[in-house]
């Protein structure tokens, strides 16, 4: 196999219709051929690897161990993470409810946070804005996607917040990645607009191949 199968590809398409699965199977046949791995068990008719479901509803590959993938979903985009090892990833747009101003929004998310984050998330958006609660929001979901445990009664018992806060205090640059580590974990985040931001989690550094619009 490649050395390229260390890549981690992040494929980032608007929601022309195709669904999240389609962009999926695309993502993953174009990593396979540019890391060599053989795709000798798709389907003859479609072209597409089976994909199934763990007990607690991960998507894999269970024709394909050498791939592992994860997808997300937000406003205008579908987000597609594609790599040799686990992944997790999440996208979300920064939205408000109808009518709701800025200091509202962040109220609410503020007792969202202090209901479901750890004390130490919840803390960092008390004393941060609306955006930092979507910092720490999509590095949760990215997390729960990569050990596929999903959101249960357990999503506050554990905390990505960095050793350095000051990663996450100082205000993002679109399409400029921030990573830290935390339980063990590389946590890759970044704006892919002013009002967009995604989280990976993977299992140590990886060098993140952009893809748009496949």
């Amino acid at each position: 196999m490649s050395s390229r199968s260390d890549d981690l590809y992040l494929v980032l398409s608007e929601a022309d219709g195709a669904s999240s699965e389609q962009k999926m199977q695309e993502a993953a046949r174009i990593f396979a051929k540019d890391c060599g791995i053989p795709l000798s068990n798709v389907d003859p008719k479609t072209g597409t690897l089976r994909v199934a479901r763990t007990i607690t509803g991960k998507p894999f590959f269970p024709d394909c161990a050498q791939i592992k993938f994860s997808v997300s979903h937000s406003g205008t985009y579908i987000i597609c993470a594609v790599s040799g090892s686990e992944v997790g990833v999440d996208l979300q747009q920064h939205t408000r409810m109808k009518g709701e101003t800025e200091e509202e929004a962040l109220c609410r998310f503020r007792k969202i946070a202090k209901r479901f984050f750890h004390e130490e998330e919840s803390q960092f958006v008390e004393n941060g804005n609306c955006d930092d609660f979507f910092k720490i929001w999509t590095a949760k979901e990215s997390y729960v996607k990569f050990t596929g445990q999903g959101m249960d009664s357990h999503y506050g018992d554990f905390s990505v917040m960095p050793e350095d806060r000051t990663l996450l205090s100082s205000r993002f640059v679109p399409n400029r990645p921030v990573q830290w580590d935390a339980m063990g974990l590389c946590f890759t985040q970044m704006l892919i607009e002013p009002d967009y931001t995604l989280c990976i989690c993977t299992r140590g550094k990886k060098n993140i191949v952009v893809l748009h619009n496949i």
